[in-house]
């Protein structure tokens, strides 16, 4: 068996540590616990990345945020200051 570590897993799946730790935990990916370290198989590790290359590819750019529109003046102040 192939293993790699948590942290290079994540890296390969371009997720966070937490991220593999919660796989592991739900059974998505198959790990083995040597002392206080996780190892990873590296064919599962494999077949995860197949599956995320299917579907909608993720977005790598940040998400524009919603901007707020100035106030515009209310039309008895724009009126009275002639």
């Amino acid at each position: 068996m192939g293993s790699v570590s948590v942290a290079q897993a994540a890296e390969r799946l371009g997720v966070s540590v937490p991220r593999i730790h919660q796989r592991i935990a739900d059974g998505s990916l198959v790990a083995e616990r040597i002392g206080s370290q996780w190892v990873i198989d590296e064919r599962s590790l494999g077949r995860v990345q197949e599956r995320r290359k299917a579907g909608r590819p993720l977005c790598r750019r940040p998400r524009e945020t919603a901007r707020r529109r100035p106030r515009s003046c209310p039309l008895a102040v724009m009126r009275t200051a002639h």
